[in-house]
């Protein structure tokens, strides 16, 4: 299956999943009718088409792409202050935070969240490369 087919296909399901039609997703993004079939037939692959469908289901473009297998994005999850702690590793591992401490952190998640969510994609994968840097140091 090519990739062009992979998206209309993933587009298709996540629509059938969320028991929406795609005529409705493409009328609520004001997009044509035939968008999601010019897509599988490689002739309309807009890279914005592409980003208000993965905003409408609440999936990334990567899923839509192909290119992972998990739909679900970071924006769609807000971050709790337990979920960043558990993916860094410390040298010391008896640091302690106050409940005021952890709802700040909880806060700051959430604004920075909502800050990635109002970029456009290609910013959006320029953080996404800047932290997948700093992660592999």
């Amino acid at each position: 299956m090519k990739n062009t087919q992979i998206i209309a296909e993933r587009i298709k399901i996540q629509s059938k999943i969320q028991g929406i039609t795609v005529k409705k997703l493409l009328e609520n993004c004001e997009l044509g009718v035939n968008t999601v079939t010019k897509m599988a037939n490689g002739t309309d692959i807009f890279s914005q088409n592409l980003t208000k469908i993965a905003d409408y289901l609440d999936v990334s473009v990567d899923y839509l792409l192909g290119r992972t297998d998990e739909p679900k994005t970071v924006c769609g999850h807000s971050i709790k202050t337990g979920d960043i702690g558990d993916n860094i590793s410390h040298s010391d591992t008896s640091v302690k935070i106050s409940e005021s401490q952890s709802k700040q952190l909880d806060e700051t998640a959430q604004q920075l969240v909502n800050a990635f969510q109002q970029l456009n994609f290609m910013e959006k994968a320029k953080v996404m490369g800047i932290i997948a840097e700093l992660i592999n140091k």
